[in-house]
């Protein structure tokens, strides 16, 4: 298993973790704190730049979403929606976002992983993640979406050799969620091309949806490979950032 491999599919561990804590690293994250076995590197480096040529990936069709048959996550006054064959954490396991220096840098609950990429390295490597953020203080959610975006890219974008991978800027846009309310969302495209191995794509895809709950900001995460076959659809993605709700 190469070095990329070792951390970029180590999400997967989340769901054998026993332990209350887990920790989200490169890729779509380690769920389990993993040691730095070679010497860092400092490809991409793990700063912003342009995104030209890298197509929105969200929709919004006239006709709405169709959510029948899809999974409710809530989690006290805050949830999301999930298409059927997701792997859900319970909603009380805690994840930590840890940037290339293992510092966190973000934190949330109710997570769940995509499996039908159907890659597997030593155990199945997942295609995508889904968390609910933990709320922050706050009125301005362009701000919050920007800044979270940014800290779970750096948890997403590195691998156990320090390796970093550029992201773009953030595009960030006021939208409509499905049940009507405003929001806020924000995303990233990681280019993954600096890492290799059978599962790696050639880019990745970080977006956060915030929404404001009384004096607080409530943002769902999200994680994915983005591959020609056997990921998440622009569909589906749009669909889960459009289900966030609040009461």
């Amino acid at each position: 298993m190469t070095g990329d491999q070792r951390v970029l599919g180590g999400v997967v561990r989340l769901l054998a973790v026993v332990a209350v804590l887990s920790t989200l690293g490169a890729g779509v994250g380690a769920a389990v704190v993993q040691a730095r076995e070679e010497p860092r590197g400092a490809a991409g480096g793990g700063t912003a730049s342009p995104s030209p040529g890298v197509p929105d990936p969200f929709l919004a069709p006239a006709e709405g979403f169709d959510y029948r048959n899809w999974v409710d996550q809530r989690a006290e006054a805050a949830g999301y929606r999930l298409p059927g064959g997701w792997h859900v954490a319970p909603a009380e396991r805690l994840v930590e976002a840890r940037d290339v220096d293992d510092a966190v840098v973000a934190r949330g609950s109710l997570s769940a992983y995509y499996y039908g990429n159907r890659c597997t390295d030593t155990e199945p490597v997942a295609g995508a993640f889904t968390v609910l953020a933990e709320p922050v203080a706050g009125s301005d959610p362009k701000a919050a979406a920007e800044d979270a975006v940014l800290a779970w890219a750096r948890s997403y974008n590195h691998n156990s050799a320090g390796v970093e991978a550029a992201f773009t800027d953030p595009v960030t846009r006021d939208v409509t969620l499905a049940d009507g309310s405003e929001a806020t969302r924000s995303w990233v495209s990681i280019d993954m091309s600096v890492f290799s191995g059978t599962c790696l794509p050639e880019r990745a895809e970080v977006a956060v949806t915030t929404v404001a709950r009384g004096e607080q900001l409530v943002s769902l995460v999200q994680g994915r490979y983005v591959l020609e076959q056997g990921g998440v659809s622009d569909a589906q993605w749009s669909a889960i950032a459009a289900s966030l709700r609040v009461e």
